[in-house]
């Protein structure tokens, strides 16, 4: 098993229409990107695009990920990339920001926006000016899903840090195992997501950013329970 088909399965399961919808992208159309690049795909990001790199159950709004469209819209950009960093998607209006992949060692690539290359006076991927969208590629599909089976709930509860303390997921995570909440695969370290008897927890905090969380639901005291003691040992706060 791999990250994405793990991915695929957790998704399924949140929507059984999900693997039906599924498209990948073709052989050659992947082997131009590669030979753009210069160099392989990660073995990452190729099972993401002959998956479900020309259609996918998860909605990536304004974005293609199509190999082929990407190779019309940032044909200058994939010779321009630094190694470890890949070009995941470009957005199809008037968003500024492309998607990248930005790999670590022994750990799941990070989901970053930047400028497009094309449009960067130096040409160059500096992390130090990239937004923050998912600690990982799974993360990225799984909480799309997640999120839509959390706003059917009868019963949800959001809240915020506005003070934007550091290090505050830490302390979350913590205190949702000792709940008894137990994490979904694709937890990470800007992100922890999980369950207790059908309660749903998600709390995100990204670099430079204040934790965020959600708990939803079927059983309003058990929501209550989880928000609530969160909202109180972590002082946070409903979202303005």
């Amino acid at each position: 098993m791999s990250r994405i088909s793990d991915s695929i399965d957790f998704c399924t399961r949140a929507n059984p229409a999900y693997a039906q919808s599924l498209r990948g992208s073709s052989a050659a159309d992947i082997a131009k990107v590669e030979a753009a690049m210069g160099r392989p795909l990660s073995a990452e990001h190729r099972e993401f695009l002959e998956t479900m790199g020309e259609g996918s159950g998860s909605d990536f709004g304004n974005f293609t990920v199509s190999p082929s469209v990407l190779l019309q819209l940032r044909s200058a950009t994939y010779a321009r990339l630094p190694p470890g960093v890949e070009l995941l998607a470009a957005p199809t209006d008037d968003d500024l920001m492309d998607v990248f992949l930005v790999h670590r060692q022994d750990a799941a690539p990070r989901v970053l926006r930047h400028r497009p290359l094309e449009y960067v006076d130096s040409a160059d991927f500096d992390v130090a000016n990239t937004e923050a969208m998912a600690g990982g590629l799974d993360e990225m599909l799984c909480a799309a899903e997640l999120s839509k089976v959390a706003v059917q709930q009868p019963h949800l509860v959001t809240l915020d840090d506005h003070h934007r303390r550091p290090d505050l997921l830490d302390e979350f995570r913590a205190l949702m195992l000792s709940f008894g909440v137990t994490p979904y695969f694709w937890a990470n370290d800007w992100s922890f997501a999980g369950t207790a008897k059908g309660t749903i927890v998600v709390g995100n905090q990204p670099p430079g950013c204040g934790l965020s969380i959600g708990v939803a639901g079927p059983d309003r005291w058990a929501v209550a329970a989880l928000a609530g003691t969160a909202q109180w040992q972590l002082e946070l706060s409903r979202p303005r």
